[in-house]
């Protein structure tokens, strides 16, 4: 996990959240298409395997963002909090906020992370 909790590094970080949102979201809706398109369910192989990178691909930047191995915040923050619209509220020792943006989520998880 890395320390450096620097702007410079803060801003990196948000730029690949940002990057990460991006791709899952478009992901998320070519899949859409493809399961209107042609009946395809989410068993498919392709969209397996496809989901099977995401995956990956979502644990690789919670490493560089700061995110303890076991914790799944990025999954929490698309899935259950889809990517912050639900708003929300997330956090440790009693100590919750909402959790609205790409922001919210990387305070979170530094904090939490510390």
């Amino acid at each position: 996990m890395n320390t450096n909790r620097t702007p410079e590094f803060r801003a990196q970080c948000i730029a690949l959240l940002t990057e990460w949102q991006g791709v899952i979201e478009e992901l998320n809706a070519q899949h859409a298409v493809l399961r209107k398109a042609l009946l395809v369910q989410l068993e498919c192989p392709v969209i397996a395997a496809a989901n099977t990178l995401v995956s990956s691909y979502t644990q690789a930047v919670s490493v560089i963002v700061g995110c303890d191995v076991a914790d799944d915040w990025l999954e929490w923050y698309a899935l259950e909090n889809d990517f912050g619209r639900k708003g929300f509220e997330a956090g440790y020792d009693g100590k919750l906020r909402p959790i609205r943006t790409l922001q919210d989520l990387l305070d979170l998880i530094w904090r939490c992370n510390a």
